[in-house]
């Protein structure tokens, strides 16, 4: 007696990066990855760096065509209260992206906002940061949260917070290349 071990999310998840790839740079699948990653961070308020954990979010294609852009999508949250109440649009930042595989590059997505009103006592979320690179190689590529995180408070001329990472980088997803 023959018994089936097909499993049926596989074949799913098959036909979707088929599904993906055969609409050429037109990617309709998406996965986002989150991690906790830990960084060594320079304050404004303070003489020494402390160590702190930080969320973070990179959303990227599942499956793309070799020679089409991989655009990924990043957030940051951080997990600690903060001390300072900041308005909507007041905290903007910058970070690497990690990016290992058939090719290993570190291109840096610029856009982090807090959409929201930064609140004592509470994390900080920063969204929209954007990168994006050219897919020259087939294979599969992935994305951690970068060696260097910048947050800037009150405008393009404010006080930075300058992270480090601490380790090795944390992949958060992947994109196959086809």
């Amino acid at each position: 007696m023959a018994v089936s071990t097909i499993d049926p999310a596989a074949v799913l998840q098959a036909d979707l990066i088929a599904a993906a790839a055969d609409n050429g740079s037109a990617v309709r699948v998406v996965h986002t990855g989150t991690v906790r990653v830990t960084y060594s961070c320079t304050l404004p308020e303070r003489d020494e760096p402390i160590s702190d954990e930080i969320e973070f979010g990179i959303t990227a294609p599942v499956v793309i065509r070799r020679g089409a852009y991989i655009d990924l999508w990043l957030t940051l949250r951080t997990l600690h209260g903060t001390k300072f109440e900041r308005p909507a649009n007041d905290v903007t930042g910058h970070m690497g992206v990690v990016v290992a595989g058939p090719v290993d590059a570190e291109p840096t997505a610029y856009g982090l906002t807090n959409v929201e009103p930064a609140r004592i006592g509470h994390g900080v979320l920063l969204s929209g940061a954007h990168t994006r690179f050219l897919a020259e190689e087939p294979g599969l590529y992935t994305f951690a949260p970068g060696h260097r995180v910048v947050v800037v408070n009150g405008g393009t001329d404010g006080p930075r917070t300058i992270c480090d990472l601490e380790g090795r980088p944390v992949p958060a997803t992947q994109t196959l290349v086809v």
